[in-house]
């Protein structure tokens, strides 16, 4: 899969502030993780860190480059924030996950959690839209559009 993640989070881990936010929209492609390996991955940092984190790989999709380097960060307090302003200047969640497909462009999934910010074999990790589309229309008189989405 071909795909992006926007967002107007800090672009300096760890200690992002007001200060690394870019003043224009960002991008960066990732590619796919597989659910096995970021299950693995995502389980075994969670373990070294003295707490247990397991993805569903029904409503989340992971996303990543083995080597760290690029990654959406979410808002999340570290031990180098200090205030409410570093918590949300650090954060992209919630922002969109798209990926080619065809001729088209298909929201994905949206910006959720990860442990750290583009660390090495520590896949951000995306809420999976599909996995949430009988809500969606439940709530909302909206049309979707599912391509048969596969991953």
């Amino acid at each position: 899969m071909n795909c992006r993640v926007a967002g107007w989070g800090v672009t300096k881990y760890p200690g992002g502030t007001v200060a690394d936010t870019p003043d224009k929209l960002n991008e960066v492609y990732l590619p796919y993780v597989d659910p096995d390996t970021c299950f693995l991955q995502i389980l075994q940092i969670g373990r070294a860190n003295g707490f247990e984190y397991r993805i569903d790989q029904n409503k989340q999709i992971c996303m990543g480059q083995p080597e760290g380097g690029k990654d959406a960060c979410q808002a999340r307090k570290t031990p180098q924030s200090h205030s409410a302003i570093d918590l949300y200047f650090q954060g992209d969640s919630g922002g969109p996950l798209i990926c080619n497909q065809g001729d088209s462009i298909v929201l994905h999934g949206v910006v959720s959690t990860g442990i750290g910010c583009a660390l090495p074999n520590s896949p951000g990790i995306y809420s999976r839209i599909t996995a949430y589309f009988d809500w969606m229309q439940s709530v909302e008189q909206v049309h979707i559009f599912n391509p048969n989405i596969s991953s």
